[in-house]
């Protein structure tokens, strides 16, 4: 339930964890120190590309799954932490190839330019 909610208000809260590594836990936690958690979750990305772009690949056919897949991955480029924004262009870059591979890097070039998005 908690990870639904972190892709509500278009990622906002998800955003917030990844850029300034703080996110407002529902329980009784209070505010969290998140970076260990959002590196961790880099790390796995980054581990599993592959098979996060094919699943990207098999959804080719709804214009929204491959912006809305990048944009959640997008905001650790900006991050205030140095390790989190590594990992982050890492993923990219690995995203990168793996779209050369499933012949998605057209799709892929046209979100990295579109002012709303890449």
């Amino acid at each position: 339930m908690q990870a639904a909610g972190l892709l509500t208000n278009a990622n906002q809260y998800l955003n917030q964890a990844i850029i300034k590594g703080k996110l407002i836990i529902l329980h009784k936690i209070g505010l969290k120190d998140m970076y260990d958690m959002v590196i961790k979750w880099y790390e796995d990305l980054y581990a599993n590309s592959k098979y996060f772009c094919k699943l990207i690949e098999e959804e080719s056919g709804n214009s929204q799954v491959l912006p809305m897949m990048l944009n959640i991955i997008k905001p650790g480029l900006i991050s205030y932490n140095t390790e989190v924004a590594s990992w982050a262009s890492r993923v990219m870059s690995k995203i990168g190839n793996e779209f050369s591979n499933l012949d998605l890097s057209s799709k892929g070039w046209d979100w990295f330019v579109d002012e709303k998005n890449g």
